[in-house]
């Protein structure tokens, strides 16, 4: 058994955003000349070259297909032989063609079908228009949580503003906006994963107080938490939105049913403008229950 260091895999580029992630193995199952996914089952015709480290062999690649596919009794012998030359032939294919897009032909020989680059570049998909909701939604985040330089650099971006839900990069119109913002500095919304330490979240609400708001507000300190605790810690969101509170300030969250917070830090008296803007962008708000 070897190591291998290459194999095919799916890519959410190349099969959709909502593709299942997993490795690919000709289909001995049908005898046909395309793809089988290890996790799945699915069937793919084409597949991405990719790095990886395993040790696998025909044999274990074998079992592994039985426990997601009924292969059948009968040629066996012939199935892992195919397995067999499928795993010789890999280990070359990198370094003639890196990062490409490959199929099998009817000998379950791997060929290479284009580069993953040019593959991008001839299947992007346009973003779609935006709606004149979502639009105004987004400014009005802007207008009650930016200073006037940002405000006017966002409208400027807004007006151009397309619809990224579904699309192959960003996912969402919210992740291509985030893009947006990081690259240009601007501090409208902060975006944590769940397991962010105190910490970031303390260093990031302190910038965009300064740099919005132009205040400084002594917060809690990331010390009064047990070590390495992260954001998801108990209390931590209400003890940082009830210090808020007292100057006159909020945090509203930005459920995006996934894995991290997206917060706004904004006056209290624009509370109903950040909810209504929420829904505007056709997301829900997460509530923060606090005593």
């Amino acid at each position: 058994m070897n190591i291998i260091k290459t194999f095919i895999h799916t890519n959410r580029e190349v099969h959709g955003i909502d593709s299942v992630q997993e490795f690919l193995l000709p289909n001995i199952v049908d005898l046909k000349p395309n793809f089988i996914g290890m996790t799945s089952g699915k069937t793919y015709e084409i597949g991405l070259l990719v790095g990886t480290s395993r040790k696998w062999d025909e044999n274990i690649l074998f079992n592994e297909l039985k426990k997601v596919r009924k292969i059948g009794f009968f040629g066996r012998k012939k199935k892992k032989e195919i397995l067999k030359n499928y795993i010789a032939q890999i280990p070359k294919l990198r370094e003639e063609f890196p990062d490409s897009i490959v199929k099998l032909d009817n000998d379950f020989k791997i060929v290479k079908v284009e580069s993953r680059t040019e593959f991008l570049n001839r299947n992007k998909p346009k973003p779609k228009k935006l709606s004149n909701k979502v639009k105004e939604s987004y400014l009005n985040f802007a207008k009650v949580c930016l200073n006037e330089n940002d405000l006017a650099k966002f409208e400027k971006f807004v007006s151009e503003l397309k619809n990224y839900d579904g699309h192959w990069q960003h996912g969402t119109t919210l992740n291509y906006v985030n893009d947006y913002l990081n690259k240009s500095k601007i501090l409208l919304f902060i975006v944590l994963d769940w397991k962010a330490g105190i910490a970031d979240f303390n260093w990031n609400l302190s910038s965009a107080l300064e740099n919005n708001f132009n205040r400084k507000i002594d917060l809690p300190s990331p010390n009064d938490y047990p070590e390495r605790a992260s954001v998801s810690f108990d209390n931590v969101f209400c003890d940082y939105k009830n210090l808020l509170n007292q100057s006159d300030l909020e945090l509203s969250f930005i459920d995006t049913d996934s894995d991290q917070y997206v917060i706004l830090v904004h006056p209290i008296s624009d509370k109903e403008t950040v909810r209504n803007s929420i829904n505007g962008i056709e997301l829900k708000e997460m509530k923060i229950n606090c005593t």
